[in-house]
């Protein structure tokens, strides 16, 4: 993570995922029963934090630390929903960085794309990392 030029605007490579149902079902059991969507969420659909576990290649130039990451605020916006067989393209994109003392908030806008090119997701993260 650089601190004397700026990563806004550096993205990653688009990389490829086949949404799998083993995988969501994974997923689904590791949501705790206290997450605050149980009766909102039909239960065959998926879980709407699922895109998180659709990882995008990794940002040239960028890097995140191994330790001492906090994650902040994490929004989603869907355009088409989500299905076990689905093919969805994800990147990353730097949108935000600002460091203040020895703190870097950084935004990171993944999207994830159907074969189409339509928007399937797009997931905002807000982190915080210690400068280095």
């Amino acid at each position: 993570m650089p601190s004397s030029t700026s990563p806004i605007g550096l993205k990653s490579p688009p990389k490829t995922h086949v949404i799998d149902s083993h995988a969501i079902r994974q997923f689904d059991e590791a949501i705790p029963l206290w997450d605050g969507f149980e009766g909102i969420r039909p239960t065959d659909s998926l879980p709407w934090t699922f895109p998180v576990s659709l990882a995008a290649n990794p940002i040239e130039g960028f890097s995140l630390p191994e330790s001492g990451l906090i994650h902040g605020e994490q929004r989603f916006r869907y355009g088409r929903v989500l299905e076990a067989g689905m093919e969805v393209t994800v990147t990353s994109e730097v949108v935000s960085y600002k460091e203040r003392g020895d703190t870097a908030f950084i935004t990171l806008l993944t999207q994830g794309k159907a074969a189409d090119g339509a928007m399937v997701f797009e997931s905002e993260s807000l982190l915080l990392a210690k400068v280095q």
